[in-house]
């Protein structure tokens, strides 16, 4: 969330959100574009700055394929996953075979299912 300090003109404004704005010479807000895209259904967030983030869970064994909601730029973005083996402890997963539409995802289970929750981040443009 933005927090944004003003009195007539802006005195601070969060980083993100700045680069977002067009802002007069008095330091009053034109106008401002911060989510491009957003769709919970479909699990991402597209930022006007070009940042997206995307999240999801993977019902599996041994290893899957991942297919984003949405592509990114390229296969620089960064991934975060944990699994869940129906114990109640969240494991760290294996990301291999990064593209810019999806990743493999697996872990050190042979026998077990579980599920993989995931959140990456990036660039879309």
């Amino acid at each position: 969330m933005a927090n944004i300090k003003c009195n007539g003109n802006i005195e601070s404004i969060d980083v993100l959100v700045k680069s977002d704005l067009i802002v007069d010479g008095n330091g009053t807000i034109q106008s401002h574009k911060i989510i491009t895209e957003y769709s919970k259904a479909s699990n991402f967030i597209k930022f006007e700055n070009g940042i997206m983030i995307c999240w999801g869970i993977v019902n599996t064994s041994k290893s899957n394929v991942v297919s984003l909601p949405q592509a990114y730029k390229d296969a620089t973005y960064q991934v975060v996953g944990t699994y869940n083996i129906k114990t109640g402890a969240w494991e760290s997963v294996c990301i291999t075979s990064q593209t810019n539409t999806g990743f493999v995802v697996s872990s050190g289970e042979t026998n077990n299912s579980y599920s993989c929750r995931y959140l990456t981040i990036g660039y879309w443009k």
